[in-house]
């Protein structure tokens, strides 16, 4: 059972001592490969990382740390003590640490949050893992909006954890069980979707959890029009809340649910019945524009519309409802939305166009000159070599004069060395650029 899994843990704190690409100080720091992370701040998956082995991906010894994913993949070949996400610190708990918009699949282990305080998942999607998210022990562990799917032990809270907050997921096709409690209390479970075989272990020692919030309302999990408890429901069809009736419409099973031992959840969610086929759709602004440009994405479709998987063309992508999106670089990109519904049935598709130009760049200021040496009067020809696309130039030529052509010519009268400026600048800003003693003037007697 999984309050026996200690052991594993251990080697795989030993294990992330080998990691290679440990995340550097910085406000905002991109990843692109396995990394420790022993400074607070942001960090962005860059880029997709597969492991080999019992390898992690991400470990997180550092309290106040925000990693997104940017829908990006971390996955595995199912090796024994393989992870995706270790929060963890030989120092202690380790507070405040929240992944974002990650997918991670195929390892032993999808998120492992040991000994931490505050922070979880959003928005994440872990497949195919022994274990999908761990917390052990977690103190107010929270994980929304995810989905965890054919994981085997989909979501396990166990190591006298206290007041987890475990609201508006899909838990789907696990194989053991979908939800294991030990050793926690307090928190709440509520608008979750549940569709598994065994929805909920319960391994000892749990009490004082919430699991039905309301009734309020609000578009439920289930696509009720009304927030309550939990959808407890199995891939044959034939759970709690898909046969339960709703005489009155109001997306609430008319009985509660006996969850464990005195625990009730009130309020059982119900599948709103008679749903159409989606039909997915989703709106875009702006659709064009410079880079960096951010882009809101909401979605539109039509009919029975619950599962959301956007991809935004470069490599990036989301599993919310509506997504906002910033494009780095100039370039087209196809946007698809593909929508399915309740269960994961009846998909279909959408693609749009984004175009992103190049912004405006801080010039360099750099010139040329010819010629740079010879008798008096010396007329020389300068020409503008700068980069960015500056708009306004100014020249100094050492003499007292100036111009604000691009490129001016200039007559040298007397004698001497003649030190030469060139400031220029756009809307993105400004640079300057002096070389000394860069023309030469002699005298012609």
């Amino acid at each position: 059972m999984l309050h026996r899994a200690h052991g594993c843990a251990v080697v795989l704190i030993i294990l992330a001592a080998t990691l290679a690409g440990a995340a550097t100080a910085a406000p905002t720091v991109g990843i692109t490969g396995p990394a420790v992370i022993t400074v607070p701040g942001t960090y962005v998956l860059e880029q997709n990382l597969t492991l080999h082995g019992g390898r992690i991906g991400i470990e997180v010894q550092a309290p106040n740390v925000t990693i997104e994913g940017n829908g990006r993949v971390i996955s595995g070949e199912d090796a024994p003590n393989s992870c995706g996400i270790l929060v963890h610190s030989p120092a202690g708990r380790v507070r405040n640490v929240t992944i974002r918009n990650l997918r991670i699949r195929d390892l032993q282990y999808g998120a492992y949050f040991w000994n931490t305080e505050d922070g979880g998942m959003e928005a994440c999607l872990v497949q195919s893992c022994t274990y999908g998210i761990i917390f052990n022990p977690g103190l107010r562990g929270c994980v929304t909006t995810s989905r965890l799917e054919g994981n085997d032990y989909g979501l396990a809270i166990s190591g006298r954890s206290t007041a987890p907050q475990i609201c508006s997921n899909r838990v789907t096709d696990s194989v053991l069980t979908g939800l294991y409690l030990y050793r926690t209390r307090g928190g709440q479970i509520t608008d979750n979707y549940l569709v598994n075989n065994r929805n909920l272990y319960i391994g000892g020692e749990v009490s004082g959890i919430n699991w039905a919030a309301g009734p309020r309302s609000g578009r439920s999990i289930a696509g009720g029009p009304a927030l309550g408890g939990n959808f407890w429901g199995r891939p044959s069809g034939r759970g709690f809340s898909q046969t339960t009736v709703d005489k009155d419409g109001d997306g609430l099973c008319d009985r509660t649910y006996p969850v464990a031992g005195y625990m009730v959840d009130k309020l059982p969610l119900r599948a709103i019945g008679n749903v159409t086929a989606p039909v997915a759709g989703f709106s875009v602004a702006p659709a064009s524009g410079t880079a960096p440009l951010t882009v809101r994405f909401n979605e539109t479709s039509r009919g029975g519309a619950a599962l959301f998987d956007w991809s935004f063309g470069d490599g990036t992508g989301a599993i919310t409802r509506s997504a906002t999106h910033v494009y780095q670089k100039p370039g087209r990109y196809t946007v698809t939305l593909r929508v399915s519904d309740l269960r994961g049935a009846n998909t279909s598709v959408r693609t749009r166009q984004v175009t992103v130009t190049a912004g405006v760049q801080r010039p360099e200021a750099a010139f040329r000159a010819t010629p740079r040496a010879g008798p008096d009067p010396l007329a020389v020809q300068f020409t503008d070599a700068s980069t960015g696309v500056p708009r306004e130039w100014r020249w100094t030529f050492g003499d007292g004069s100036s111009s604000t052509e691009r490129n001016p010519r200039h007559i040298f009268r007397q004698p001497g060395t003649y030190s030469i400026g060139l400031r220029v600048s756009n809307a993105a800003g400004v640079s300057t650029r002096t070389s000394t003693r860069f023309i030469t003037v002699t005298d012609r007697t």
